[in-house]
């Protein structure tokens, strides 16, 4: 067989497989049908309101003619039109755009210390997922397979397989946990830092970490995926680092990460509690 044509087919064959295996995060951040839907309605003084309703467990960010609007869950009113008010920028429905999640707030900090998605004293590695069109750790326990939360957040998508979660954090950044054989998480159900949430396969746990990034709005046209990942800190026995390729590393679960974003109160009762 001619050798460019025998390239071309393992190229065509390695593509399939490769766009097959990138399904798993473009499929948890897509827009789900009547998850979040509009709907004309009139207050209690007459006024004529486009209300969205976000039945998600997150942030969206809603753009319309260049407006930012974040749609917490529940009712959002986006415009109002009074009784007076003729025309309306609305009425004729022009095109809107809706993202899951909304631009970082204050809490953000790029540095912020997460554990490491096993159990206390897990020796763990990790390489690129490259499965994965956007950056995914790969990562690898040795005889273990439980899966834990790396941080506190409300579960707001689970794979139909449940084989990946997506975890919501405080400071609108998401955690995708892939590649695993169970999640024991339901959606809108909070999680916290060591809490069990499935189980990896064999192949080892798939994580990204991400957030809308407002710079990519830029040019003001619509982005398939607005979002960038980053490579966290984690807590391992060598400190809170970023981890190197090929280098194990150990997994430290201790209470000051473990109560990192509990407030006064339920940290008091935590470290009450395991001091009994």
């Amino acid at each position: 067989m001619n050798k460019r044509i025998l390239t071309l087919i393992l190229t065509a064959l390695f593509g399939i497989c490769y766009n097959s295996d990138a399904q798993v995060l473009h499929y948890m951040m897509k827009k789900v049908e009547n998850l979040v839907y509009s709907k004309w309605e009139n207050d209690s003084e007459g006024n004529r309101c486009l209300n969205y309703y976000n039945n998600d467990y997150c942030h969206y960010l809603h753009i319309q003619d260049g407006d930012k609007t974040v749609l917490r869950p529940g009712k959002n009113t986006v415009y109002k039109r009074s009784k007076g008010e003729l025309e309306s920028p609305y009425k004729y429905g022009k095109t809107y755009y809706l993202y899951r999640g909304c631009f970082p707030n204050k809490k953000f900090d790029p540095f912020f210390t997460y554990a490491l998605p096993f159990k206390d004293g897990a020796r763990v590695r990790w390489k690129i997922d490259r499965r994965e069109p956007k950056r995914t750790l790969l990562m690898q326990c040795e005889s273990c397979d439980t899966v834990y939360a790396s941080r506190s957040g409300v579960a707001c998508r689970i794979n139909p397989d449940k084989s990946s979660l997506l975890v919501y954090h405080n400071d609108c950044t998401f955690a995708g946990y892939m590649n695993m054989t169970e999640c024991f998480i339901s959606p809108g159900q909070q999680v916290n830092t060591g809490d069990p949430i499935g189980i990896s396969n064999s192949e080892g746990l798939s994580m990204t970490i991400f957030f809308l990034d407002e710079n990519l709005f830029a040019d003001g046209k619509h982005i398939v995926h607005p979002y960038t990942h980053i490579m966290p800190v984690f807590r391992t026995d060598k400190g809170d680092i970023r981890l190197e390729t090929k280098t194990i590393y150990r997994s430290v679960i201790d209470a000051d990460i473990l109560t990192k974003e509990m407030s006064k109160s339920e940290r008091k009762r935590y470290l009450k509690r395991i001091q009994k």
